[in-house]
């Protein structure tokens, strides 16, 4: 466990039951605690990268001792055995759910978020339960005798959006945000022997406009590079990366807007939203049912 971690002293241990492909976190007693309903994030790098999920809420229970503590437990799937690196941060310590005010919360600071040591890492046993899983992410370091950690990316608040292009940037910045931890990797789809993209494609017509910037940018740009340029479709795929109108949910759903895509073709839209929504440009975080009620409006 981390002792740096602002989460130190609510934590007796974590424990991995390999057998099960699950992550334990257990905790002191509630009432005990500096976090009280802790929000994990659990990352798996190595051979591959893997999320834990499923984390359970908080629950009593009772040893032999009479200790009472709280559990936490994550569960993955692996697509391949080997070593690897275990990273557990925290974000929250209050659950969001869909009522609730996120005006007042704040997350827990980054510096000190993570639960795990630097390089604590597990053995990992193959174990893929959900066949529907469309694939992974792999390293493809394989003449490697040992794997660099994969760890969390975020951007420390006095540091710019894009550090290297800043001189003055503080050198914490490059650690905490640099990408260069994300070349050894490759995405392989798993369903790809059974129905390649191509024939899933193939003789298909439609015009894709993807909305919005950043993310949406992306897309498309790989949507033409691995599907209208290269395999045997008439589908193409166009992005309006309009600053000023997809900034916001409800910015998308304007008369103009509407029939701005119905002036294009568009037989399919993607819409990229919810970073902006989810931020402090507006003054304040949208509340999950304002956004949801803001979705809604399409219909």
């Amino acid at each position: 466990m981390n002792e740096n971690s602002a989460l130190a002293d609510d934590i007796i241990n974590i424990t991995h039951v390999q057998s099960e492909s699950k992550i334990i976190v257990h905790l002191k007693k509630n009432e005990t605690r500096y976090c009280q309903q802790p929000q994990l994030i659990g990352r798996l790098s190595g051979p591959a990268l893997l999320s834990i999920v499923s984390w359970k809420q908080p629950t009593m229970h009772s040893l032999e001792n009479t200790t009472r503590y709280d559990m936490l437990v994550g569960t993955y799937n692996a697509p391949m055995p080997g070593t690897y690196f275990l990273e557990i941060i925290v974000t929250l310590c209050v659950e969001l759910k869909y009522e609730i005010d996120a005006k007042p919360l704040c997350l827990v600071d980054q510096h000190r978020h993570r639960l795990t040591k630097d390089e604590a890492s597990i053995s990992v046993n193959a174990n893929i339960h959900n066949s529907s899983t469309i694939g992974y992410w792999y390293n493809k370091a394989t003449l490697v005798d040992k794997y660099d950690p994969l760890y969390t990316r975020f951007q420390p608040q006095d540091c710019p959006m894009k550090p290297e292009a800043e001189p003055t940037s503080p050198a914490h910045c490059f650690g905490a945000m640099n990408l260069s931890r994300f070349e050894p990797y490759e995405f392989k789809f798993s369903i790809e022997e059974i129905m390649p993209l191509k024939t899933v494609v193939k003789g298909k017509e439609g015009k894709v406009c993807i909305i919005g910037t950043s993310h949406s940018r992306y897309l498309a740009a790989l949507l033409n590079d691995t599907v209208t340029s290269s395999l045997d479709t008439n589908l193409t795929a166009i992005v309006d990366g309009g600053e000023d109108e997809v900034r916001f949910v409800q910015s998308h759903f304007t008369t103009n807007n509407i029939q701005k895509r119905i002036d294009w073709n568009c037989t399919k839209v993607i819409l990229g939203t919810g970073q902006w929504d989810a931020s402090d440009k507006q003054g304040h975080p949208l509340s999950f049912n304002d956004y949801d009620n803001s979705l809604g409006n399409i219909s």
